[in-house]
């Protein structure tokens, strides 16, 4: 049974003066997770990272990263978005700074592997698995830019 506190949540959520607030990590996994089970990937380039934008919505939008094997997005921000990674094929690595100049922590992202960052500072991500490697990206606020144009 739904209480009626999840029905005052989604109306809070849906309102229109809550169109420009960002999405709860959570839902941007079940969105990245469930786009990277049911969708064809596509084909990762010869080299450095192709990225397509699927979708975008008041709330989020999606983007495919396809990395050729050694590819790598150097340490950059979202401008204030939050957002979630699932590398639906190969492998990632991703290095994270929660504070200016602190050290960044590593995470290896297997396929499979959904991950989510509150909006930071900074992060970067490689594929180092010597083979191709696909991932989607759910960015709340919606990005306006490529989320990394290198």
């Amino acid at each position: 049974m739904t209480s009626s506190r999840s029905f005052e949540n989604a109306a809070r959520l849906l309102h229109p003066s809550g169109r420009h607030l960002p999405l709860d990590g959570g839902i941007l996994a079940d969105i990245a997770a469930g786009l990277g089970t049911t969708i064809p990937p596509m084909a990762p380039p010869q080299d450095g990272i192709d990225r397509v934008r699927l979708l975008t919505t008041e709330r989020y939008d999606v983007w495919m990263h396809a990395w050729a094997p050694g590819a790598v997005a150097p340490d950059h921000d979202h401008d204030g978005s939050i957002s979630v990674v699932h590398v639906m094929l190969g492998r990632l690595k991703e290095t994270v700074s929660d504070q200016p100049g602190s050290p960044a922590a590593l995470r290896v992202l297997d396929e499979g592997t959904t991950t989510g960052l509150d909006v930071l500072p900074s992060h970067a991500l490689a594929n180092d698995s010597g083979g191709p490697a696909v991932s989607i990206h759910v960015y709340s606020p919606p990005l306006t830019d490529d989320p990394d144009p290198t």
